[in-house]
């Protein structure tokens, strides 16, 4: 192969690099279970086990390299609750663009009965790609 018949195999090399590159940096670098959120944009009652009395369950997450209007989805699940809900029950679902200051939270407020002990996760999707499992326990 002359050197000159290079050149575009090289170059589209160097793109796919660079394009590989740029959709790895885009993550969820923090998300935080806990019972409420400050005017900070800082969990309160950081935790992964919560009483059956808990009002809402918080997540406050924050994220990187992600360009501004992504979706930014949480859709949280109770996992195994005994019979008040089948296996991986979707309790609730949401999106939010994602805003140039690259954060924001979801929430789950408390069912009228009180959460039903068991296991739950939420699961944060940026875009159509799964980003962060958190899973918690109510006790």
């Amino acid at each position: 192969m002359r050197s000159r018949d290079a050149f575009p195999l090289i170059g589209l090399t160097l793109l796919l690099a660079l394009l590989a590159a740029q959709l790895r940096a885009q993550v969820i670098t923090r998300a935080q279970l806990g019972t409420g959120v400050d005017e900070n944009h800082e969990i309160v009652g950081a935790g992964n086990e919560f009483p059956r009395t808990a009002g809402q369950i918080y997540c406050v997450w924050k994220a990187q390299d992600v360009p501004s209007g992504t979706p930014v989805r949480g859709v949280w699940y109770a996992e195994d609750v005994g019979g008040a809900f089948p296996r991986n029950h979707k309790l609730q679902e949401k999106t939010l663009d994602l805003e140039t200051v690259g954060q924001g939270y979801f929430f789950l407020s408390r069912p009228r009965r009180g959460w039903p002990p068991g296991k739950y996760r939420l699961e944060i999707y940026l875009g159509a790609e799964l980003a962060r499992t958190l899973r918690f326990t109510i006790k």
